[in-house]
C-alpha cells in the first residue's frame, strides 16, 4: 500500500527532498483498533527507506494522529497539520473509521492530497466527483453482497445467518445482503435470519 502511495507521490510532486505522511488512526474512541496496528507504521516506514529504489534521495516522514474514531477530532487533527505543513502535507494515510474518512477526504480533495484508507467501507467515499484523490484497500460494505452469493452458491450452502453490529455501514450492508439473497437465491435457502 506505501510503496503505490510513494509511487503516486514521486510522480505528481516533489522538488523538495521530504516526504510528509499523515497516519490517522483511531487509538481512543468507539473502536480503538490503533493501538493494536500502530507498530506496522514505523515497519512499514523503515521497509521503504531500506529500499534505494523507491526514494530517490528523498526523506520519509511520518506524523501521526488520534482520531478517536470522531470526525471532529480527525477533522481537527489534519486542519492542524495542514496549518503547519501546507504544501509539505504529501499524503494521508487511514482513517479507519468511515464517518473520519467521509470529511477528512473532502479536505483531502479540495487539498489535492493523496489519501488512501485501509478500513472506510463507506459507499459515500465510491463518488469520485466527491473524493477523487480518494483510495481504499477495502471495498465497500454495500458491494458485499455478491460475493457473499457467489461464496453461497459455489459451495452449494443453503442456510444463513447473518449477525451485524448496530453500526449503520453494517446495518446497510446485512440490509443489501439479505435482499439480494432472497432475490438470487429464495427459493433455495431452506431458513433465514
Amino acid at each position: 500500500m506505501l510503496t503505490f502511495l510513494l509511487l503516486s507521490l514521486w510522480t505528481s510532486c516533489c522538488a523538495a527532498n521530504d516526504l510528509t505522511i499523515m497516519v490517522l488512526l483511531p487509538v481512543t474512541g468507539d473502536w480503538p483498533v490503533g493501538q493494536s496496528i500502530a507498530g506496522a507504521v514505523p515497519v512499514a516506514i523503515n521497509d521503504i527507506v531500506k529500499r534505494k529504489d523507491l526514494l530517490n534521495g528523498h526523506s520519509l516522514n511520518f506524523v501521526w494522529n488520534d482520531t478517536h474514531c470522531d470526525p471532529g477530532t480527525g477533522l481537527g487533527e489534519v486542519v492542524s497539520l495542514y496549518l503547519q505543513l501546507g504544501a509539505q502535507l504529501n499524503a494521508i494515510i487511514g482513517g479507519g473509521c468511515n464517518q473520519v474518512c467521509e470529511v477528512v477526504g473532502l479536505l483531502a480533495a479540495h487539498w489535492n492530497v493523496p489519501m488512501i484508507s485501509w478500513g472506510c467501507q463507506s459507499s459515500q467515499l465510491g463518488h469520485k466527483t466527491e473524493y477523487p484523490t480518494f483510495a481504499r484497500t477495502v471495498g465497500p460494505l454495500d458491494k458485499s453482497a455478491p460475493i457473499i452469493l457467489s461464496v453461497l452458491l459455489h459451495f452449494n450452502w443453503r442456510r444463513v445467518v447473518i449477525l451485524a453490529s448496530s453500526d449503520t455501514g453494517w446495518q446497510l450492508a446485512s440490509e443489501e445482503i439479505k435482499v439480494v439473497l432472497r432475490c438470487e437465491m429464495d427459493e433455495m435457502l431452506s431458513w433465514f435470519l
